[in-house]
């Protein structure tokens, strides 16, 4: 898969994070489980399923409600994450993205490489701007990606372990398209 080295270093780079927020892996091969917080925004904290995409239609899933301690997982905005599966800088404006895409330029890179760049500068640049994933106060600018207030966002939350006293509902379902019938995606 071509995107698997954007992947590993996101996920690498959230693990070092929850790392230094809520604590050393309890064995050296665990890594991160995730949840939502709040699926859509605060009045949709749980995940619809009847949405599209949670599993092949027909398959069967669970659901699980959990209650974990704060100072357990590590919260994050759900949309501005995808910066960091696309190995992407994250800006606050599209004047900060421009000029980050022209530093680059004159130094001979492209904002999509094939893999990590090979500027150790910039490459830390990219690993450091994902730090506002974790800024859930910040509404951003009106005209760019992130303007949400914390109770409009998708909040996702990972942790290192779920025991099972941690756990308050369970839902088994069926997964199914949602609204009109099936539909076809390319």
């Amino acid at each position: 898969m071509a995107e698997s080295w954007q992947w590993q270093t996101a996920y690498e780079w959230m693990a070092e994070q929850m790392e230094r927020r809520i604590g050393k892996r309890p064995k050296p091969d665990i890594y991160p489980l995730w949840a939502w917080s709040q699926w859509r925004d605060a009045i949709h904290r749980k995940p619809d399923l009847r949405s599209f995409g949670h599993l092949a239609p027909g398959t069967r899933g669970v659901r699980l409600a959990c209650e974990i301690p704060d100072e357990q997982i590590l919260l994050s905005d759900f949309l501005l994450w995808h910066h960091a599966l696309n190995y992407g800088y994250l800006s606050l404006s599209q004047a900060e993205e421009e000029a980050f895409e022209t530093e680059l330029a004159l130094c001979g890179l492209t904002h999509m490489p094939s893999g990590p760049l090979s500027d150790p500068v910039f490459h830390q640049r990219i690993l450091d701007s994902w730090q506002r994933i974790f800024d859930l106060e910040d509404i951003g600018r009106p005209d760019w990606i992130g303007n949400q207030t914390q109770d409009e966002k998708a909040i996702q939350g990972t942790f290192w372990q779920l025991s099972l006293d941690q756990v308050r509902e369970i839902t088994v379902f069926t997964s199914r398209w949602s609204g009109l019938g099936s539909r076809k995606f390319l």
